[in-house]
């Protein structure tokens, strides 16, 4: 489901429950780096290219962020989809692939986690 889709209500419940588990992988050290060289090693000229780098490579992240945070992402499709975890835990893995390709392309989204960085970093 798109960020966009929710009503203002639910809308803030998610933002309050998938800041949590997004913080766990966002201030991930090891993944923050792995990401830094693998945009880095395109040489980037401006935000935009490194963005879009990013966005293209996120694919090469999904098997070290299920490892390391397996329990984060599982929480935000959760909370995301406005279902459980367990129901996440049980569903296809096509189904959970899509939901996280989802993810990744809604802008708002996007913004959210975006904002997220920024005060992980500060």
């Amino acid at each position: 489901m798109k960020f966009s889709e929710l009503s203002t209500d639910r809308a803030a419940d998610v933002l309050c429950e998938v800041s949590v588990y997004a913080l766990n992988i966002l201030t991930d050290d090891e993944l923050r780096e792995s990401l830094k060289a693998q945009i880095d090693a395109e040489k980037p000229q401006t935000a935009g290219e490194r963005y879009a780098i990013g966005a293209q490579k996120i694919g090469q992240w999904i098997p070290l962020i299920l490892k390391k945070h397996r329990e984060d992402t599982l929480g935000i499709l959760a909370a995301v989809n406005e279902t459980t975890v367990e129901a996440v835990k049980k569903q296809s893995v096509l189904k959970t692939m899509w939901q996280i390709q989802e993810i990744v392309k809604d802008k708002d989204m996007q913004n959210f986690f975006k904002s997220c960085a920024s005060e992980a970093k500060a």
